[in-house]
């Protein structure tokens, strides 16, 4: 993984405050924000709102994995 510090630091203050709500309707493009900077290429967004639950816990599964990671490259 390789993001900016800026990035980093929208990870964990906004996304982060958001990750967890129930309203994935909502914040579907700031989970899908969060999955493209992790994953370090763009994710498109699912035809079908079907779909969303899982985005968001994809999201913040990959967040979770990649905390230590985040907070080194804020830090940095």
């Amino acid at each position: 993984m390789n993001i900016t510090k800026e990035d980093a630091k929208w990870l964990l203050n906004d996304y982060n405050a958001i990750r967890g709500y129930g309203r994935v309707n909502n914040y579907i493009d700031m989970h899908l924000r969060a999955m493209s900077m992790i994953r370090g290429q763009q994710v498109g967004r699912p035809s079908c709102s079907c779909e969303f639950g899982a985005i968001a816990r994809i999201a913040n599964s990959l967040y979770e994995q990649h905390l230590s990671e985040i907070e080194q490259a804020y830090g940095d």
